[in-house]
């Protein structure tokens, strides 16, 4: 009997520890995943990762737990029941002002009497996730949740933040006055909200009173047809990507389109909101001594990763002092990449009929070699390595002219293969030595063209010119040194128009070294 007995308490004590074990395995993965702050709703107070721990394992939720294992230990179970404990709600808002700080709350609840109009908000905000019949724990607001005096846990939020707002429980948005649609709201202009809008699952909006935008009382108004429609047409995106949106979901250039319109009152911000986005590597530094360097960051960041030229350098405008091939400016990508027209099947089989009389077989396999062998783009270190096909040009300075409206100088030149070319600059003053270069930087996006057919690798080089012929966006670069260049920023787009060509001799294919 005495052994029996003894034989039960041992199993109790096993299935107890197992019991622990497997609960503290639960709270470290939602733990990894959670933010490192956050708010307890029911006191108001600021409560870090292992304050949360502690308050759960003496909550009554936790005692019930445990006692409910003694006979058989059920996983799933402890996954529903802490999973749901920890959940949290996030708040996403435009900035107002001096809004209240982490240290402005610690050891402060935000319920204590404060008649400031920002710590009102915040109030309002968890009274909200606190009331919810979901009957939630735990709120996050940027204001006051993120610790900036602590660089490491500062970075750190900045670069889990996309994460957090996708593994929330709802994400809460409080539109701002003076708008009666979202369109143009406030909210819907402000960088960091891209993200807040895209990442999460469930989201609600409310107006400035509090009452439910349109008095839609659906939980999650990512389930409202209205709702969506209205936000899908504001940012002209699919429903069904808005409602499920991953950084895979839209392409390179459409996400900085997205992001082309937002404004950010520290410019380094613009870029640190946007690495969720872009699943990107970049390290905040919001004390950068030049803002526009994160931005330059990123952007050779997703041009090296993606090996996408096309989404990243064409565009129009100001350089940046980071590098000469990305912009000044986010707001370029508002304006879409030149897009080279489609050729009709029979429109290409009649000029590959051409050009099998007009060029030597031998200039165009070699030329088709070249350009197949040539490395893909690299960006590293503020060093761009781009496979261009290369024209030669010769500029006249005598015959520029100069605008004063604008401050430019238009420019007459002539390229190899290409002939008479016009340009307009603000940026550079050519001389007669100057050695410049116009160039094809889209070498991808024209392989890919004929490489996904299967025909004579002669007949597949021909269809490649006939697509070089057609209209095409052109860089301009000038040499720098005996191995680099610049990219000369141009006020209005280089156009090439289609032309024939008739010979190849003159036209280069090479990896240039750009800065």
């Amino acid at each position: 009997m005495e052994e029996s007995t003894g034989s039960g308490s041992h199993r109790l004590r096993m299935n107890y520890a197992e019991t622990i074990r497997k609960i503290d395995v639960q709270i470290g993965a939602i733990r990894d995943i959670s933010p490192l702050i956050l708010i307890c709703v029911r006191t108001g107070n600021l409560c870090d990762a292992n304050g949360r721990v502690r308050v759960f394992k003496e909550h009554p939720i936790f005692h019930k737990l445990l006692s409910s294992m003694s006979t058989k230990l059920d996983t799933d179970r402890i996954k529903k029941v802490v999973a749901r404990y920890f959940r949290y709600v996030m708040f996403s808002h435009t900035w107002e002002g001096e809004e209240p700080t982490f240290q402005d709350l610690a050891g402060k609840s935000v319920y204590e009497p404060n008649p400031h109009p920002l710590r009102l908000k915040l109030r309002r905000f968890c009274e909200t996730v606190r009331d919810d019949p979901e009957r939630y724990l735990w709120a996050w607001s940027d204001t006051c949740c993120i610790d900036k005096s602590n660089v490491t846990d500062f970075q750190r939020s900045l670069r889990s933040m996309y994460n957090w707002y996708k593994e929330s429980a709802i994400t809460i948005v409080l539109l701002t006055e003076g708008s009666t649609t979202l369109r143009s709201n406030r909210w819907m202009t402000r960088a960091w909200t891209l993200q807040e809008l895209l990442s999460p699952k469930s989201i609600r909006f409310y107006n400035r009173d509090w009452t439910l935008y349109r008095g839609d009382t659906r939980p999650n108004h990512k389930e409202s047809p209205d709702i969506m429609q209205e936000l899908a047409k504001a940012i002209d995106i699919p429903h069904e990507t808005l409602a499920d949106f991953s950084p895979k979901s839209l392409n390179i250039r459409s996400k900085l389109r997205l992001a082309s319109t937002r404004k950010a009152t520290k410019e380094v911000d613009i870029a640190h909101a946007l690495i969720g986005i872009f699943s990107s590597d970049l390290i905040p530094d919001a004390e950068h001594p030049d803002p526009k360097v994160p931005l330059g960051h990123l952007l050779q960041e997703i041009m090296h990763r993606e090996r996408d030229a096309r989404a990243v350098l064409d565009w129009v405008g100001k350089s940046s002092e980071f590098h000469s091939c990305l912009p000044d400016e986010i707001s370029v990508y508002h304006n879409p990449p030149h897009s080279p027209p489609l050729i009709p099947e029979g429109e290409m089989e009649a000029r590959v009929a051409e050009l099998q009389d007009s060029l030597p077989s031998q200039d165009v396999t070699t030329f088709f070699g070249n350009l197949s062998n040539l490395s893909p783009v690299a960006f590293i270190h503020r060093r761009l390595s781009l496979p261009c096909i290369t024209f030669p040009v010769k500029v006249d300075p005598t015959h520029d002219t100069f605008s004063a409206s604008s401050q430019s100088i238009v420019y007459q030149a002539q390229a190899a293969a290409l002939g008479q070319v016009r340009f307009k600059t603000s940026c550079t003053a050519f001389t007669a030595q100057d050695d410049v270069v116009l160039v094809y930087p889209w070498v991808h996006d024209l392989l890919a063209q004929t490489r996904s057919m299967k025909r004579d690798d002669h007949i597949l080089a021909l269809r490649l010119v006939v697509h070089l012929e057609q209209p095409f966006r052109a860089f301009l670069l000038v040499r720098k040194s005996v191995d680099t260049y610049r990219r000369v920023a141009v006020d209005e787009e280089i156009i090439i128009p289609k032309r024939k060509l008739r010979s190849l001799k003159d036209i280069g294919t090479k990896v240039l070294e750009i800065r």
